[in-house]
């Protein structure tokens, strides 16, 4: 917790511990941006802002008439404050750009509150950076099971609750698109967490209302991301689908290792249709429609081959296998 007086103080929210970060502050009022990192306050005739270690102290607005009771909208880049001698509330940008007069008018003003929106519908974007995608699903699962307290990311909380649970996740979820959700597994940076808590995770949203359309989106996200969390045991070749098809079909394959692979597709008489190098490949699963293999059904020179039966050939680190397909039309 943070306080205002002469200094600016902090301590732990047991009490203990009580730090003096800014000396001689002489603050009438202190608003934080734990997610940015920053402290603002106001004193005498300015209102000044530093890190929450009470380092890099700037003067962000100066020659204020008495401002004091400041507070944070943080999503939409703005601090406002009261002013008791001209009787105004004010605004800027976090910055301390573009000062407005809001509210005018007012006799002392000495307190100023900032209503939020209803929980799960804000703060959605946890990374930042301007989309909605699995990269924020992957932040709050970071922070899963701590408080804002413990030093949670502010912004996993998206419901505002004070802590980072499945309905935050969940919160998350409803605004990813579902069609996009599975493919979403091709290019995953590290995951932070393991394939038990993800599990752990399923197991809790199955508490939830599963009609929810954000439900559906976060339990396959997490399965998949189970499932690419932990590597194949064996390089497998599965079933092509459709099956039978017209005239296109994916082929789904596991790999235990990094390989060149290899898929090559022949007639009923043996002869070579089409040759697919699908190139230098990583361990995992290529099973859905983004990370399968695709044949569009035409030969080497382009042609639409005819209905009938066909083989499908996957070579890999040393391992083939051969599985048939029918093309029907």
């Amino acid at each position: 917790m943070y306080w205002s007086s002469k200094h600016i103080q902090r301590a732990n929210l047991d009490g203990s511990n009580v730090e003096t970060l800014v000396r001689n502050a002489y603050g009438d009022g202190i608003a934080l941006d734990v997610a940015g990192g920053k402290m603002y306050w106001t004193a005498f005739l300015t209102i000044r802002r530093a890190n929450l270690d009470g380092s890099n102290v700037e003067d962000l607005v100066t020659e204020l008439d008495a401002p004091a009771h400041i507070a944070l909208d943080v999503a939409g880049g703005k601090m406002y404050w009261a002013e008791e001698d001209t009787g105004k509330i004010r605004r800027a940008n976090l910055d301390g750009s573009n000062v407005e007069d809001i509210v005018t008018g007012l006799r002392e003003p000495v307190g100023i509150a900032l209503g939020t929106t209803s929980p799960g519908v804000f703060n959605l974007d946890v990374t930042e950076d301007g989309s909605i995608t699995h990269l924020d699903i992957i932040e709050v699962g970071k922070n899963y099971g701590r408080t804002v307290a413990d030093g949670a990311n502010l912004r996993a909380d998206v419901n505002n609750d004070g802590k980072v649970d499945i309905h935050d996740l969940i919160a998350v979820a409803k605004a990813v698109d579902a069609a996009a959700a599975p493919s979403l597994i091709q290019q995953l940076p590290p995951l932070p967490f393991t394939a038990q808590e993800l599990e752990r995770w399923i197991r809790e949203a199955k508490f939830q209302n599963l009609n929810a359309r954000g439900i559906k989106v976060l339990k396959h996200f997490l399965e998949a991301l189970t499932q690419s969390a932990l590597l194949p045991k064996e390089i497998a070749l599965l079933p092509n689908y459709p099956n039978p098809f017209n005239p296109e079909t994916w082929i789904p394959y596991h790999l235990s290792t990094d390989a060149e692979v290899q898929l090559t597709i022949y007639d009923i008489n043996g002869m070579l249709v089409r040759e697919l190098d699908l190139g230098y490949q990583q361990a995992g699963y290529y099973t859905d429609r983004s990370r399968a293999a695709y044949w569009g059904g035409r030969n080497e020179w382009g042609e639409r081959v005819a209905s009938g039966i066909y083989f499908y050939q996957l070579r890999a680190d040393g391992y083939s296998q051969m599985r048939k397909m029918v093309i029907v039309k």
